[in-house]
């Protein structure tokens, strides 16, 4: 298999990995459980990721018939590596300076082994069971491996239970020959196949929502490594890997919207800046997170009588599975940002069908998306009449979308200078970007 890079773009709602040549072929694209990173909880974020690319990677070394493989366009994806080699370059030097400096700080400093030197780069390795990143992800640690001869299996249950093969162990002396493990052979493959090894990454660009600050990103990007999934870690906000998606090294603001919400932009001088993306306790205005909590007030209002009666009684308590408005308090108390975020498309559901309270906090929503561009267009145009081109990414403002149509109109009548891009913004392929920009700087 040629050599490979991964991008990975992280939300509350899904984590989506794509695993991809030098070239720009797509050999995988694989999404699981979200990952948001909260500070402290960096070990549990990097392990969600991890049991995504584990499943991309074995994806992506499946015979071509029994998987669907894609196809990236491979002029844009060139046009934007060389666009971003030359910055990728200063920052990776800036960044080995920095690791250099703070050599005895570093988080993963001690866990750099010192045969890394020797270790092919983006060269297919076999992992024993011993070595194998993700084996606690997938369920077959090396002392499961050693009794798994003496197991009788139910013969029945062959075919579901056997995509998780183990086998073989790493001497114990740590020599550099490597017994092959025959990890996630899949069934699919027929008796006799040869084994599918997993590959080694070359770079892995995580973009994950919650990385707005640099000890955040300082702390995941320690954990990923500490993983060993790849030979080289990079670790941004999903706005950045959004915006390369959008616009490459050029001037423009993406407005992301999903679970959270932030705009993050860059100036014509190349400056970046953002607006919002402070959280679900003080922020996210306009976002999934906010539209659930607004939700739950205008509910809570018309239980007293404080607001008229909605149709967002209904639909919140059948949302949230209970069956009384008080039920709603111990349950918002318990829910995570993601469950509110879940009520999102129903108070959407409502607003369609003429409900005034539902349409009335939609609208808020919408209003609070165009001051995050229209702000943010202040401080890298200077003015928000100046042409500059917005770009609009996240789980609320698919194409189609109401939210985004209201939203389009708004950016219209109150932000002159916008100018929409039409075109889909992929922040996964906005990681593949940078990965590769990394990796064509280095060589």
């Amino acid at each position: 298999m040629d050599s490979i890079v991964l991008g990975v773009d992280a939300g509350g709602s899904k984590t989506r990995v794509l695993v991809s040549t030098l070239t720009g072929d797509i050999l995988a694209d694989v999404s699981g459980p979200g990952a948001i990173m909260t500070p402290g909880d960096a070990e549990h974020c990097a392990s969600v990721i991890a049991s995504v690319v584990a499943s991309a990677l074995d994806e992506a070394v499946r015979p071509k018939g029994k998987r669907k493989a894609k196809r990236s366009e491979a002029s844009t994806v060139a046009e934007a590596t060389d666009d971003i080699a030359e910055s990728a370059v200063e920052a990776d030097s800036a960044s080995d300076a920095e690791i250099e400096e703070n050599d005895e700080e570093s988080p993963y400093a001690e866990d750099a082994s010192d045969d890394s030197e020797d270790r092919s780069r983006g060269r297919v390795v076999a992992y024993t069971d011993a070595t194998d990143p993700f084996a606690e992800f997938r369920g077959h640690a090396g002392e499961d491996a050693d009794d798994s001869d003496e197991e009788e299996l139910d013969e029945d249950d062959d075919a579901d239970d056997m995509d998780d093969d183990v086998s073989a162990s790493a001497d114990e002396d740590g020599d550099d020959e490597t017994v092959a493990n025959t990890t996630e052979m899949s069934s699919e493959a027929g008796a006799g196949s040869p084994a599918p090894v997993r590959p080694r990454p070359l770079v892995i660009c995580a973009g994950v929502a919650g990385t707005g600050r640099e000890e955040e990103q300082i702390a995941l990007q320690a954990a990923l490594t500490n993983l060993d999934i790849a030979d080289d870690v990079i670790v941004e906000t999903d706005a950045t890997i959004a915006l390369v998606d959008a616009f490459g090294e050029g001037a423009g603001i993406v407005l992301v919207a999903g679970t959270g919400s932030i705009a993050y932009g860059r100036s014509p001088a190349g400056m970046r800046a953002r607006c919002g993306g402070w959280g679900i306790t003080i922020g996210d205005e306009g976002s999934g997170a906010w539209i659930g909590r607004k939700a739950l007030s205008v509910v809570a209002a018309a239980q007293d009588g404080r607001e008229p009666e909605t149709a967002l009684t209904g639909a919140l308590l059948t949302a949230a599975q209970v069956n009384e408005v008080e039920e709603l308090i111990p349950w918002s108390i318990a829910a995570s940002k993601d469950e509110i975020a879940a009520l999102a498309p129903s108070v959407i559901a409502i607003a369609m069908q003429g409900d005034l309270r539902a349409n009335a906090i939609i609208d808020m929503a919408v209003e609070e998306l165009m001051l995050h561009i229209r702000a943010l267009g202040k401080r890298l145009f200077v003015d928000e009449r100046a042409a500059f081109d917005v770009a609009l990414a996240g789980g609320l403002l698919f194409k189609g979308s109401v939210i985004r149509k209201r939203l389009e109109k708004r950016i219209k009548a109150a932000v002159p200078g916008a100018t929409l891009k039409g075109e889909t913004v992929d922040a996964a392929r906005g990681a593949v970007k940078l990965a590769m920009a990394l990796q064509t700087a280095k060589v």
